[in-house]
């Protein structure tokens, strides 16, 4: 690389440049001001969002139910994607001017008559964007941080329950203070839904299985839980297909003893501290979100003897290594795409109509992300995308990026910047 170079282009797009550093930096802040003026309406705009017919419209726009309350959620919501789309068409303006414009205007002539190789004046002024993408990405993340603490107080509180804080939970209850929880009817019935939502997860994972009927199955719950297995044996074409079985009658012993032993627990939970510390070690969250309901994390913490981190690692009102994950993912997605479309400015000849390709290509990547998460027929177009590679999940306790989406982003960034290279090295750049 040539530093001269990288200084000389610096100097010579210094204001667009800053621009194109306010902008995301700008609207990063602002999206957190609303957050400030609307926390209190957005708690009450939770049943709203719950409506199935709006699930659709918010998978869209890389929104869920929980969007519009948990501070680290609506961040990721409001400045995810559209902050990624700026910074992707300003860098890919940045490319325009870095290679395309000078072919275009004459300039290259000056440029290429460096005593340096084309590789070395390639790998300079390609330097601009990735500088540019770096300074973006950090602001980025500092007043989103920022923004983050001193918010916080306006979210509402999750229960964290990694695999670390499950381990500590499981050796502080006992026979005694498992009788702190309220054990009723609703506590029982959030244990089951929690589980078999869990189960369902897990299985997914092994199995094909059609997530509608999972879905209808669990809103079924929430409507009557008491009568699932009733609704699952009138409607058994449709759930049989969830026990991997054809053959009906082993549908309904399975259901029966399910039946069965859902009853049984039922009863034993509310008296028998065996059976609710057996549930409470299983899946600790729904106990959890009862105390959070109860707004007595104190009394939990004096009753569960916890201490003061245990507590406040416990009760989080977001997760920083999420944020700290999803901020290098976000970074990862700008630069592999930007890299991207720089390749292409490269490629295209004389410097032809690449402002409005290298912002076209752009958004075509936001438009199939937003197609592929709206219709189950195209959702396997998510991976053409790397905006579909970011996990907007940040609830999540065993939150990642998929490998799979590393190497293609990585191995994204390589190939675009060796055949951008060689084609410099080769292109005429006259013609």
């Amino acid at each position: 690389m040539n530093l001269d170079i990288i200084k000389m282009d610096l100097k010579r797009m210094k204001k667009q440049i800053i621009v194109a550093i306010i902008a995301p930096v700008a609207y990063s802040a602002l999206i957190m001001v609303f957050y400030i003026a609307f926390a209190d309406v957005f708690k009450d705009m939770q049943g709203l969002f719950n409506d199935a017919s709006l699930q659709g419209l918010l998978r869209a726009f890389s929104m869920d139910t929980n969007t519009f309350s948990y501070i680290l959620n609506y961040y990721v919501s409001y400045n995810g994607v559209y902050m990624l789309i700026m910074g992707i068409c300003f860098a890919a303006s940045l490319s325009v001017r870095l290679f395309s414009k000078e072919l275009k205007d004459g300039t290259y002539e000056f440029i290429y008559a460096n005593p340096q190789s084309r590789i070395k004046i390639f790998l300079s002024k390609s330097m601009i964007v990735v500088i540019y993408l770096v300074i973006v990405n950090l602001l980025v993340f500092l007043v989103g941080f920022t923004s983050l603490e001193l918010l916080k107080s306006k979210s509402p509180t999750i229960a964290w329950v990694n695999e670390e804080n499950q381990e500590m939970l499981n050796e502080k209850v006992n026979m005694a203070n498992i009788s702190y929880f309220e054990r009723n009817d609703a506590l029982f019935y959030d244990v089951i839904y929690s589980n078999l939502e869990n189960q369902y997860t897990m299985a997914s994972e092994v199995i094909d299985m059609d997530p509608e009927i999972v879905n209808n199955l669990l809103s079924t719950f929430l409507k009557n839980p008491d009568g699932i297995f009733d609704e699952m044996l009138a409607n058994k074409d449709l759930y049989m297909p969830l026990f991997e079985t054809t053959d009906e009658s082993v549908f309904n012993n399975t259901l029966e003893m399910q039946k069965e032993a859902y009853f049984a627990v039922k009863d034993s939970f509310k008296t028998d501290d065996s059976a609710a510390l057996g549930l409470f070690e299983s899946n600790p969250k729904p106990f959890l979100n009862q105390v959070i309901a109860r707004d007595d994390i104190v009394g939990f913490k004096v009753a569960f003897d916890l201490s003061d981190k245990e507590s406040e690692d416990l009760f989080i009102k977001y997760s920083l290594n999420n944020y700290i994950k999803l901020s290098f993912t976000s970074f990862m997605v700008m630069l592999s795409i930007s890299v991207f479309v720089m390749m292409i400015v490269i490629i295209v000849p004389k410097g032809k109509m690449t402002s409005g390709i290298a912002i076209g290509i752009c958004f075509l990547f936001y438009t199939i992300n937003m197609m592929s998460n709206i219709a189950e027929p195209i959702k396997s177009l998510r991976y053409v995308t790397p905006l579909s590679y970011i996990n907007m999940d940040v609830m999540d306790v065993t939150y990642s990026t998929e490998t799979w989406a590393n190497i293609v982003m990585v191995t994204l960034i390589v190939l675009s910047y060796t055949f951008s290279a060689i084609t410099i090295s080769k292109k005429d750049l006259i013609t």
